[in-house]
């Protein structure tokens, strides 16, 4: 609503046969917008000391420097802030008159790392074109690149944070083909874009998106949730190279594991399952001339409105996330469209099948020609649980070819037997 309330603010400026023409989805489509530009301010820095120009320049800085060296230094949240902090105290002091020793220790640092305090006073004096450090106060700021430096090489075990709009599906999918396609990621975790705030970056040494993420202060890499061949080559040699000591991940043994099963769990696990199982149909729409907002609109008000609520705000926000980023399978018939709202009461999923088929994106950007729609819709408090089995649901499109064709050709039988194969694997792990 708070983003509702600033859309609204925003439309009321228009010229008034513009505002005539503006409907409710386009407003909370907007409002989604706007929310997807809010990105954290750091927990340790009050909006009263905030100072956005200096930590531009610092990140300026530091890209200076990555590009330099050819060493990626802007992964790391600790850097940015600890090199904000210390040039605020450097900057003030800079300039002071005093006698000031050359210290031994310092000189043995710069020797230590030579190419590195290059690239560090080159980088500097690139940015802050009217600063004149000291070689001293020019090594303080090479320790914390060092710092930063030493602690990659070391790196034995790689932490990936996979970021997407809601963290339903596509990112569920790109979790999957990272686990199975680069072996040197030791841990991914999956999360909204929209909880940013709540994440502690630090704790992650690679961050990917499924897409772009404006303002964000750290060095991410946009892939697409296929993980395309071009795209896992580049990832691992990037690993490679800014990682060197990662251990592969070596493939889980057959080893039996115990696990303590809670009856009531299982069945309501079972029931939740079951019930995504029922609501799944594949339903043939008339979409004519329509655009594929008009067929969206269309296929949620065709939707049983004890799950949907407002058809036209999950439109609004379906047409959110077709705006991010393609969601058409590449070199079939299908998308995988998918979003969460406060306007959705369960989890569903069911095919619409459009009798003329669309030009539309696809996830490698080329054009398909689309005829089915995947659609995946769940509410904005979806259980652990629930993501689990619309992720399971998502990653199955794409497992294997054999699945690919099931959904692009398939009766509901067909894909019920294999939506419920998978939903029992993932109930009895």
């Amino acid at each position: 609503m708070k983003y509702q309330r600033i859309a609204l603010a925003i439309m009321t400026q228009l010229p008034e046969q513009i505002k005539a023409l503006v409907t409710g989805a386009e407003i909370d489509f907007l409002a989604q917008q706007i929310k997807g530009l809010t990105f954290r301010i750091d927990q340790d820095a009050s909006l009263s000391n905030y100072d956005l120009q200096l930590t531009y320049q610092v990140k300026q800085f530091i890209d200076a420097v990555a590009t330099n060296f050819d060493w990626s230094f802007g992964t790391d949240d600790r850097l940015l802030n600890n090199l904000t902090v210390h040039m605020q105290i450097a900057l003030q002091r800079n300039g002071v008159s005093g006698p000031v020793p050359p210290s031994s220790e310092l000189q043995e640092v710069r020797e230590q790392y030579p190419k590195l305090y290059s690239a560090v006073v080159r980088g500097f004096f690139q940015v802050f074109t009217d600063q004149n450090f000291t070689t001293d106060e020019l090594t303080y700021l090479l320790i914390h690149f060092a710092s930063t430096y030493e602690q990659q090489l070391s790196h034995q075990s790689l932490k990936v944070l996979v970021l997407c709009p809601n963290g339903m599906t596509t990112a569920r999918i790109l979790k999957t083909r990272l686990a199975r396609l680069v072996p040197e990621i030791t841990s991914i975790e999956v999360a909204r874009i929209g909880s940013l705030g709540q994440i502690h970056l630090q704790d992650f040494d690679m961050i990917l998106s499924t897409t772009s993420l404006p303002g964000f202060k750290l060095n991410y890499r946009v892939v697409s949730p296929l993980l395309l061949e071009n795209e896992v080559t580049a990832l691992r040699e990037y690993i490679h190279q800014y990682f060197p000591s990662t251990k592969v991940v070596e493939s889980p043994t057959d080893e039996p594991t115990t696990t303590t099963l809670d009856f009531d769990t299982v069945y309501q696990q079972m029931t939740v399952a079951k019930q995504i199982l029922d609501r799944f149909t594949i339903t043939p729409i008339r979409n004519e001339d329509e655009t594929i907002a008009e067929t969206l609109v269309k296929i949620t008000r065709h939707i049983d409105p004890n799950l949907i609520h407002d058809p036209l705000e999950v439109a609004g926000r379906l047409l959110h996330r077709l705006g991010l980023a393609p969601v058409g399978i590449p070199n079939t018939n299908l998308a995988l469209v998918h979003t969460l709202s406060q306007e959705v009461t369960a989890p569903y999923c069911a095919i619409f099948e459009l009798d003329q088929p669309l030009p539309f994106k696809s996830m490698d950007n080329q054009s398909i020609r689309l005829q089915r729609i995947v659609l995946m819709l769940g509410p904005a408090n979806i259980s652990d649980f629930e993501n689990r089995l619309m992720g399971k649901l998502s990653a199955l499109v794409i497992e294997s070819r054999k699945n690919t064709q099931t959904f692009m050709t398939g009766d509901r039988q067909q894909l019920y037997q294999l939506i419920s194969t998978a939903f029992l694997n993932e109930l009895t792990k």
